[in-house]
């Protein structure tokens, strides 16, 4: 096999940080600070973990609500 191989490990590694440190996700507000790629799989991630509500804040409204809807998509 040639060429590079790689996985995105965002949604793992803030998953992992949160709970290193004792930090509740399910039922509790978060902010997402962005709607990149990074953004989108936080996002995933604390919705996944049962978040209660998620504020995306993004420097474009359109990029932010993009990501909303998706995750809302997901979620409900």
């Amino acid at each position: 096999e040639t060429g590079y191989k790689g996985y995105n490990t965002d949604a793992k590694g803030l998953l992992r940080a949160i709970k290193e440190k004792n930090i509740e996700i399910q039922g509790k507000r978060w902010v997402l600070l962005g709607a990149g790629g990074a953004a989108k799989a936080a996002g995933y991630i604390l919705m996944k973990e049962g978040a209660k509500q998620l504020f995306i804040l993004n420097r474009s409204v359109e990029k932010g609500e993009a990501l909303a809807k998706e995750l809302k998509q997901i979620f409900g």
